[in-house]
């Protein structure tokens, strides 16, 4: 499915599960690039040090040889720039890549994504999808990833992630657990005081979600289950990436087209994930009169 994946490494561990769930997305035929940005800004200025840019080549071009390992399935590139976030993405976009892969803050917990800045700033943004490997990944990546999970709204967001999710399903021959999630809103007072009954509505609500799953999934060539509960979208997600190998979700609506913008429930996911997420950029949406055109973000994502 991915034909050239980005890897983000500086040295630490998060570097080396990154490069290690890169390993176990990618095919026999993926081109891998590990990328070390190193902190220079190529503007020469009357303080500049003559030298200086060679030798955090060299120390990144060191950092990149430790990582690999002398290994001849990846490339490696050594790239300077102050924000390593913006390193990747333009090296995405030159490389024309499906994938970036970036690894976890090592405060976080063992199996748990916690995006630190750099994370942060290399998902927002981002030209193509981006995954996040939990922190300690590299330990247990031998295990197959078979069951993927997705959120699912009937937003042109989730839409795209639902296609994203079942490419990689079939190219695996896995199944796909998708998840609604529908969340009531708190009361702000008594019951009595209100003049409907609201769990008339709130069933209501519910059923029309259930529908517009099975619709969803109904044509999907691959082994689907779906369940809708009740609880907000984050926590329900969080909970989902306890029994799936990994998970996808999507990008904030209003974010620029073909780029990754987190939203809450996403930014709540890339920080208590239990599993491996890949968060996909926001489908291209253009109204041609009542319309609305959506473009999946990659082309191996099934149209729905």
């Amino acid at each position: 499915m991915f034909t050239r994946i980005i890897v983000g490494i500086d040295g630490n561990d998060g570097g080396r599960d990154a490069l290690a769930l890169a390993g176990r997305l990618a095919s026999a035929d993926t081109e891998i690039v590990v990328v070390n940005a190193f902190a220079y800004e190529q503007r020469p200025n009357r303080g500049s040090l003559g030298g200086y840019e060679e030798l955090l080549r060299e120390d990144a071009h060191k950092v990149l040889a430790e990582i690999t390992q002398g290994d001849a399935r990846y490339r490696t590139a050594a790239i300077p720039d102050t924000s390593p976030g913006r390193a990747l993405h333009d090296e995405a976009e030159r490389r024309r890549a499906d994938l970036i892969v970036i690894g976890s803050c090592h405060r976080g917990v063992v199996g748990r994504v916690l995006l630190g800045d750099v994370s942060r700033a290399t998902l927002h943004g981002a030209p193509c999808p981006v995954a996040v490997a939990p922190h300690g990944y590299r330990e247990h990546a031998d295990q197959p990833i078979h069951t993927i999970g997705v959120g699912f709204n009937a937003t042109p967001e989730s839409a795209a992630a639902l296609g994203f999710a079942t490419a990689m399903a079939r190219d695996i021959t896995g199944q796909v657990r998708v998840l609604t999630a529908v969340a009531t809103p708190p009361s702000t007072a008594r019951s009595y005081a209100y003049t409907f009954d609201w769990t008339e509505h709130e069933a209501a609500h519910r059923l029309a979600a259930e529908q517009e799953l099975a619709e969803a999934t109904s044509s999907l060539e691959v082994s689907v289950e779906t369940e809708t509960i009740d609880a907000s979208p984050g926590v329900a997600l969080e909970g989902l990436s306890e029994h799936v190998d990994l998970i996808v979700a999507g990008s904030r609506g209003w974010g620029a087209a073909r780029r990754v913008v987190l939203g809450s429930t996403t930014d709540r996911l890339t920080h208590h994930a239990h599993c491996p997420v890949i968060v996909v950029p926001s489908p291209v949406t253009d109204t041609v009169g009542s319309r609305s055109v959506v473009e999946p973000p990659i082309r191996d994502v099934v149209a729905l």
